[in-house]
């Protein structure tokens, strides 16, 4: 993941090696999958940042071209009521990551 001042810039470098990716597999007969995508937003200080779950329709629609991503893992926030107060990591099938995505953003799946 290239670092950039912005989440903008970070996302869309993100894509861009999704893209990169996409074309690795496909051009050079690389099994096709599913495969599993780690998808994070790194903390300013190192490390990863806990979020609220698939939130980025623009990041699901792509994975859900590129056509060989069966699961995307997200660390997200644990409960409230939790002491340790950290995050946990959930892996959602492609279909349901995306159908989360849209309906955060207010979009019917």
């Amino acid at each position: 993941m290239a670092r950039g001042s912005t989440d903008r810039r970070r996302r869309s470098c993100a894509l861009v090696e999704l893209r990169e990716a996409e074309t690795i597999y496909r051009f050079n007969w690389h099994p096709p999958g599913p495969y599993d995508l780690l998808h994070v937003e790194l903390a300013a200080g190192g490390g990863i940042v806990s979020c609220n779950g698939p939130t980025c329709a623009q990041c699901s629609k792509h994975i859900v071209e590129v056509g060989f991503v069966g699961r995307v893992w997200l660390y997200v926030k644990r409960p409230v009521f939790d002491p340790i107060g950290k995050g946990w990591w959930i892996a959602y099938p492609v279909d349901e990551f995306h159908r989360l995505s849209l309906l955060a953003n207010g979009a019917t799946p």
